[in-house]
């Protein structure tokens, strides 16, 4: 299990308000203790996840295009979310959604040294782990050149961020189809 982070932003937002915003279509799937990831299936979960994620880039770039102080705060909340896609998705049979994972994962690598300059660095398992005093102290422009949709690394996420959640979703219908 990746390690879960959360912070309080300077208007006390904390990051479980971003995670349950994220995860507005069932709020008790934003993590294990929220009690509704164990009666879950994987493809379920991994749809959740994906569409959560997919909200979550959208959310940070507008609060980033606005200079949003609890930008970070909200960053957090995708990189929970981002760990709970790859639980998720970890045993998924879709050469598609196999392929986007490692895209995303090339990019992360790709990104690494300016993840580490924040804080965040990618497990062995592909999930994202925080050391929290760096992340803490990363300011709104580092957040700006990496997460906004204006960046390289922003829009690129954002794009298989979409193709995931649309993977899920086509997995989950050949799921419903089968039953």
């Amino acid at each position: 299990m990746s390690s879960f982070l959360s912070i309080t932003g300077p208007t006390n937002y904390k990051t479980d308000y971003f995670m349950r915003m994220f995860y507005s279509d069932d709020r008790t799937l934003r993590s294990t203790t929220a009690g509704g990831r164990a009666s879950k299936s994987d493809s379920s979960l991994a749809l959740a996840d994906t569409i959560a994620l997919k909200k979550a880039v959208k959310q940070i770039d507008n609060s980033l295009n606005k200079d949003d102080k609890n930008s970070l705060v909200e960053v957090s909340a995708l990189v929970n979310t981002y760990n709970n896609m790859i639980e998720s998705t970890h045993n998924k049979n879709s050469q598609e959604f196999s392929k986007l994972q490692k895209k995303v994962d090339s990019l992360l690598n790709k990104y690494k040294d300016e993840l580490d300059k924040m804080g965040l660095s990618k497990s062995d398992g592909g999930a994202l782990e925080f050391n929290k005093t760096r992340f803490s102290n990363t300011d709104i422009d580092q957040l700006k050149d990496l997460f906004s949709s204006k960046s390289k690394f922003g829009s690129e996420l954002k794009k298989y961020v979409g193709k995931m959640a649309q993977e899920a979703y086509n997995y989950n219908s050949l799921i419903d189809l089968k039953l």
